[in-house]
């Protein structure tokens, strides 16, 4: 026997994803000068702990200053020159076999470093 006329309408939302655990961080900005080599070390973590899971890495340049030159380009930890003075966006992407993270980090290259003369404003006469 059917019950009622009418019609009832359910509304449910899924939750969200849980978060992966999986972290990438690349460290702070740097400031660095045209003619220094810079490593970059990354930590990769998931739930806390050394990543123990295979993994593929690549980094990259997201900027268009000139050209960062990576000497491991996939590799979790890699050393960089740059080509030209400006500011550069650098990424690393981490995969996983169901994970994606990424971290990018700034890094400035001046000519050269700054001196304390240059830091100290001089009277003008």
């Amino acid at each position: 026997m059917a019950c009622g006329g009418g019609s009832y309408e359910s509304s449910v939302t899924a939750p969200p994803p849980a978060p992966s655990g999986l972290v990438v961080d690349i460290g702070l900005d740097q400031t660095v000068i045209l003619a220094d080599t810079i490593n970059l070390n990354a930590a990769v973590t998931k739930d806390d702990l050394p990543l123990q899971e295979i993994v593929t890495y690549g980094w990259s340049q997201i900027s268009d200053s000139g050209i960062a030159n990576f000497s491991s380009p996939t590799a979790k930890d890699t050393l960089v020159t740059f080509t030209e003075v400006g500011s550069y966006v650098l990424k690393l992407i981490v995969i996983t076999d169901n994970e994606i993270v990424n971290d990018t980090i700034n890094i400035t290259v001046n000519l050269k470093a700054a001196s304390v003369s240059d830091l100290i404003s001089r009277p003008t006469t």
